[in-house]
C-alpha cells in the first residue's frame, strides 16, 4: 500500500512539474504546436516551404491590423475583429512585408514590448489569445468564417496522412472545431510515439 502511495506521489510530482513548464511556456507567448514536431531549427534556417523560422519585428501594417481588431472587440464589432484576426492567422493579408529581404515567406513576427520587463510575444500568439478571449458570439462568427476552410484542410491532411499539414491546421485555425480536432490528433500521435511532453503541449 505504501509503495503504491509513493508511486502515486511521484507521478503527481512529475505532472505538477510538466504543468509548471507549460505555464512558463505560456507566459512567454511561445506558440506550442510547432513544438509537437520537436523541431529545433538553427538560427535563420528555413523549412521545406521556404518559410523563415526565426521571428522578425512585426511590420507596421500588421500591428495596425491587430490594433483595429482590438478596437473592434472593444466596440463589440466582432465580425470586423474576426476578419482582421483570421487574416493574420491564415497569413492572407496581401502584405509584401510578409517576405524577408531574401524573398522568403515569414511565418510570424515579434510584437514590440510595451513595458520594460514584459515578456516577448508574437503577432499570431496575440491574435490567438484575442480570439480565445472573445465572447461566444465572436467565436461563433470565427467558426462560420473559417471553419469550412479548416475542415477541408483537416480532411485533406488525414486523407494524405500529412502530419505537417495537420500541424498547419492547428496553427492557422486553432479556434475552430477542426483546429481543436487537429491539436487533439497531434497530441495522441505524440503519445503513441512516446513523446509525452509534446503531447501535453498539443493538448
Amino acid at each position: 500500500m505504501l509503495s503504491r502511495k509513493g508511486t502515486l506521489m511521484k507521478a503527481l510530482f512529475r505532472l505538477r512539474s510538466v504543468c509548471s513548464m507549460l505555464l512558463v511556456f505560456g507566459s512567454v507567448g511561445v506558440w506550442t504546436v510547432p513544438a509537437v514536431a520537436q523541431l529545433t531549427p538553427k538560427f535563420g534556417a528555413t523549412n521545406a516551404d521556404n518559410v523563415v523560422t526565426i521571428f522578425m519585428p512585426a511590420p507596421r501594417s500588421l500591428r495596425q491590423q491587430l490594433s483595429r481588431a482590438q478596437g473592434a472587440i472593444a466596440e463589440e464589432r466582432y465580425a470586423d475583429a474576426v476578419e482582421a484576426l483570421g487574416g493574420i492567422l491564415s497569413g492572407e493579408t496581401g502584405d509584401p512585408e510578409l517576405k524577408s529581404s531574401k524573398g522568403e515567406l515569414v511565418d510570424d513576427f515579434f510584437l514590440p514590448i510595451a513595458n520594460p520587463g514584459d515578456p516577448q510575444t508574437s503577432l499570431k500568439t496575440q491574435a490567438l489569445q484575442m480570439l480565445g478571449a472573445m465572447p461566444e458570439k465572436g467565436r461563433r462568427l470565427y467558426e462560420l468564417n473559417f471553419g469550412a476552410d479548416a475542415r477541408a484542410m483537416l480532411d485533406a491532411a488525414l486523407a494524405e496522412g500529412n502530419i505537417p499539414k495537420l500541424t498547419e491546421v492547428a496553427r492557422r485555425y486553432f479556434h475552430t472545431k477542426a483546429g481543436y480536432e487537429a491539436a487533439i490528433l497531434l497530441g495522441r500521435l505524440n503519445l503513441d510515439q512516446g513523446r509525452p511532453l509534446a503531447a501535453a503541449l498539443a493538448f
